[in-house]
């Protein structure tokens, strides 16, 4: 496929050698070895933005070709994305070297894609913007076009609207922010494409009007005018593919689509004008390869790839979750960074939101759409956050509560403080999220990956097959001579190869992949693993956390005893500080309601916390111990015993190995939970709860919900769920799913086939499970269990579809059906016809309900 290279683009690689990346703390074997001859390897990481057709059949030897180049390590390519990230070893090249060598190996036009800098570009009139001196936090500034410019900064050093003003004072021009790119906007690699498969059709028109239409005859003259167009044709389109395929196969020795396009384009043509000498020498060569077969083959390969292209990039960019935020921001002047507006008695100002800076402050009117994450600071009303939640209902919000990027006010207007810039927000983390799904390939991609990559082998096979059988059926069935047989047995061949294509089979789990995570993105279920989204379809068993998972995480405290009334005071401090330094939702109701009484703090040293034991630290020399009743060895205390009795969770505080205080604290299940476990019984799978809390209170949420007693494990330290977790994969045949929500659970979300963490919060890309529920909804593991099975279905469906394909289009092209036989010209839509229906189908999955 064409991949319109131009040449690299050098000036785009200014100032690159000196781009400050991550360094990581590892090294190879390579770098022992250096570092004894006193050249000590110093890697850094970098991702890459490949150029060109994103078509799989086209990108299979790109992955071989970096992985070819010897200073790159822990390479992982998305081939859908065209993105390549990997280590480099800045001590044996630099990076525009790197860079120039990755165009030289891939045949592709590249360039950086940003790191922790944000980035910015820029018009400026004139044109030109000086390099040499850059203002304090501007990391690199690269030349794209006309009056065009790119410039990384860092947002924490200096603002955007600062950044534009130093550069104005330092060139003394004129600059403007640039149009934004639309994510619907017409890659540019497709346009180079679409202007020769113009050019190659408005060349083939004139040569099928030659050969078919009824003019008047002109004898020779009509052939010598196919002639000139034809070899135009094979000159402009297909000439840059021979260079092309010679470098791949030098530097990975693989070979691609693009051989086969070689292969009958060029024997088509050479065909046709050894038909055009024959008839110029007055004999007859017989051949039914004439100008108008060669013209009319490359015209609908391209329009065919053109076609798929502009499908595959369609889809991939529709819906996009970052285009959901707002363009623009109303800016008012009471905060630091905006003294400027205050002093010019400007008091708003709607500005682009890329110009937002940190502790600006912008105003959030009704029905309008929250520009960035931010904290309001003044007015209260109601938000629309389902695009992070996936939660229908409003959420109530007032001074000191965060919002997020994109979501809707559906009340008065509040003011709020900007906490993470664009590019940085919740909703660019989600569309990250999103996209780096396709960075690790699920078992059955790979088994697709490896049929692709043999496939242009078995296609060269099957036409050699075709062409030898037709010679034989020819000489012996239809009495041919040997040079007739020939002639008659080469379309047949060539349609063979024109009409096969593994790009089908490619793009068969990509195209679902990024449809089921933009579906699991509005239902609030963040996928993190397409191998986990696969699994989920068969799962046969779901292991819950109990508390703040099955309860609703709102514990109250229903009972406080303290052993000593005149130190009780003392005593709540000692708790107060040890319940801050843990996450666990016993220690967030415990703090919530000692703050809710004023409770002072004190100082600790020394603090450690026991994952689903406690927080133990010191204060004035005194061993302070804050956990669970069995941890800290008093569970056998009357007063401790009744609160079990009760189906409390209990909570004990130790002064010196002293008893100083007891809580009791209730949870409720939430509101949905009877249903999802109902629904997931009934259905046939087993339901499990493992909790670090007591038996009682354990038990009570077991019998609320109907779960067998021998699924009930209570007093669970992390490494008994994940062996309890360990030993039910043994047993099971299918999968098994955890759901919790706390770091303790790490351990057994790890072990599941499927771990599914419900975050409690937006910060969702800390997680490290598979799957991140957003939303407080335990319905969303009924949504991901459907999701999963249609997906796999639509996944079966495009395998089947692209393998139906293939075998019945090369039957077809070979000439199985006797009657029926498909000319080597119109074989060229044969990639379009295969793709399609894998780039179009799959949208189906969006209209489905999932509840």
């Amino acid at each position: 496929m064409n991949q319109a290279i131009q040449g690299f683009d050098h000036t785009s690689l200014q100032g690159a050698a000196c781009l400050s990346q991550r360094t990581f703390g590892y090294l190879s074997q390579a770098s022992v070895e250096d570092i004894e001859k006193t050249a000590v390897t110093r890697f850094e990481h970098v991702t890459v933005k490949l150029k060109g057709s994103n078509c799989p059949g086209c990108t299979g030897h790109i992955s071989k070709a970096l992985a070819s180049i010897h200073e790159v390590y822990h390479l992982r390519f998305n081939p859908v994305l065209l993105q390549a990230d990997f280590d480099f070893d800045a001590g044996r090249i630099p990076l525009r070297g790197l860079l120039e060598k990755v165009q030289k190996r891939t045949g592709r036009a590249c360039e950086l894609m940003g790191d922790d800098w944000l980035e910015i570009e820029i018009e400026v009139e004139g044109g030109f913007l000086s390099e040499d001196v850059l203002p304090i936090g501007v990391k690199d500034i690269q030349y794209l076009r006309k009056k065009l410019w790119r410039v990384k900064y860092d947002p924490h050093s200096i603002g955007a609207r600062d950044m534009l003003h130093a550069l104005e004072q330092i060139n003394r021009v004129q600059i403007y922010l640039a149009p934004r790119r639309s994510t619907h906007e017409t890659p540019k690699n497709i346009f180079p494409m679409a202007w020769k498969t113009a050019f190659a059709a408005v060349l083939t028109v004139p040569i099928l009007i030659f050969a078919w239409a009824p003019i008047p005859s002109r004898g020779i003259g009509y052939d010598v005018g196919s002639l000139v167009l034809a070899s135009i044709i094979q000159a402009v389109i297909v000439g840059p593919f021979y260079p092309k395929i010679v470098r791949t196969f030098l530097t990975t020795r693989t070979v691609n689509m693009d051989l086969l396009v070689v292969l009958s384009t060029t024997i088509a043509y050479l065909f046709a004008v050894a038909t055009f000498i024959c008839q110029i020498l007055g004999t007859k060569l017989g051949s039914q390869l004439n100008f108008e077969t060669s013209a009319l083959l490359i015209t609908l390969i391209m329009l065919g790839r053109l076609m798929s292209d502009f499908a595959c990039h369609r889809s991939l960019h529709a819906q996009s979750i970052g285009s959901l935020q707002p363009r623009t921001a109303t800016l008012i002047s009471n905060s630091g960074s905006t003294r400027k507006l205050k002093s010019m008695g400007i008091h708003e100002m709607e500005i682009d939101t890329r110009l937002l800076q940190k502790d600006d402050c912008f105003v959030v009117r009704a029905n309008g759409a929250v520009a960035t994450d931010g904290v309001i600071t003044s007015g209260a009303s109601e938000f629309d956050e389902s695009l992070i939640s996936g939660e229908a209902r409003l959420v109530e919000k007032e001074a000191g509560s965060e919002v997020v990027a994109g979501s809707r006010n559906h009340g008065s207007s509040v003011i709020v403080k900007v906490s993470r810039l664009p590019g940085e927000n919740t909703l660019d983390k989600m569309s990250s999220l999103v996209q780096e799904v396709l960075q690790s390939k699920p078992k059955v991609q790979q088994v697709a990956d490896r049929v692709a990559t043999w496939f242009i082998g078995v296609i060269g096979t099957l036409a050699m097959i075709t062409f030898i059988i037709w010679i034989a059926v020819g000489t012996w069935a239809l009495g041919l001579s040997s040079g007739s047989a020939i002639l008659k047995a080469m379309p047949y061949s060539i349609s063979v190869l024109v009409v096969s294509c593994p790009c089908a089979i490619g793009l068969a789990v990509p195209m679902v992949l990024i449809i089921a995570s933009r579906i699991g993105a509005k239902h609030g279920i963040v996928v993190r693993s397409p191998e986990a989204l696969i699994a989920a379809r068969n799962v046969t068993h779901v292991v819950f956390d109990k508390t703040g998972t099955l309860t609703d995480g709102n514990l109250r405290v229903t009972s406080e005893e303290y052993m000593n009334e005149q130190t009780r005071e003392a005593d709540a401090a000692l708790t107060m500080s040890l319940a801050l330094a843990s996450s666990h939702p016993v220690s967030i109701s415990l703090r919530n309601h000692l703050e809710a009484m004023q409770t002072p703090r004190c100082r600790l040293s020394n603090v450690r916390v026991s994952d689903g034991k406690g927080v133990k630290g010191c204060c004035h020399g005194q061993d302070i111990r804050l956990g669970s009743a069995r941890w800290l060895g008093v569970e056998d205390d009357e007063r401790i015993q009744d609160l079990v009795r009760s189906e409390m969770t209990v909570v004990c505080v130790m002064r010196d190995r002293k008893l100083v205080a007891i809580y009791g604290l209730r949870s409720t299940l939430r509101e949905d939970a009877r249903r999802v476990t109902a629904a997931l019984l009934g259905r046939g799978i087993s339901v499990s709860i493992i909790s670090g809390d007591e038996t009682r209170a354990v038990g009570r949420a077991g019998k609320e919900l109907a779960i067998p007693g021998a699924n009930i494990r209570a007093r669970c330290s992390p490494r008994d769920k994940q062996e309890y977790v360990k030993e039910i994969k043994k047993r099971e045949r299918g999968a098994v799913i955890f759901c919790g929500d706390g770091m303790n659970d790490a351990a057994a979300l790890a072990q599941a086939t499927v771990g599914v963490h419900m975050q409690n919060g937006l910060d969702f890309a800390q997680s490290t499970a598979d799957i991140v529920l957003t939303q407080s909804k335990l319905s969303s593991l009924l949504v991901l269990m459907e999701m999963s099975r249609r997906s796999y279905q639509q996944m079966v469906f495009n395998f089947t579809w692209a393998a139906l394909y293939n075998m019945v289009a090369i039957l077809f092209a070979a000439g199985a059906f006797v009657k029926i036989y498909l000319p080597p010209q119109y074989a060229g839509l044969g990639e379009a016809f295969s793709v399609l229906p894998v780039i179009l189908v799959p949208f189906q999955l969006e209209w489905r309900r999932y509840m």
